[in-house]
């Protein structure tokens, strides 16, 4: 279920899931941004494995393809199901 948030609809032009509005209102409406806190740490890891051969602007290409693979071939793959629900309802209506 989505619910629109329409106090806030007109700032943030959206609507989001039921379960994610709870959640920001268990945090009583606060917003942060914990992965921007402390980043050496990742830093250092990633400096470390480009040491050992990691090549981390490949990986995140290849892994970034693929991801917009997988979204194409859902995304088609909706739209036919949603065709084959409609083409019915189509018939009946101008039939």
């Amino acid at each position: 279920m989505v619910i629109p948030i329409w106090g806030t609809r007109h700032r943030l032009g959206i609507a989001i899931a039921t379960r994610s509005y709870k959640a920001y209102r268990e945090l009583h409406g606060k917003v942060s941004a914990p992965l921007l806190a402390e980043t050496s740490y990742a830093e250092d890891i990633i400096e470390k494995l480009r040491h050992e051969g990691l090549d981390d602007d490949a990986l995140a290409s290849r892994h970034q393809r693929k991801g917009v693979g997988d979204f194409a071939k859902s995304w088609r793959a909706l739209l036919a199901r949603i065709g084959e629900k409609s083409d019915p309802v189509a018939s009946a209506v101008s039939g």
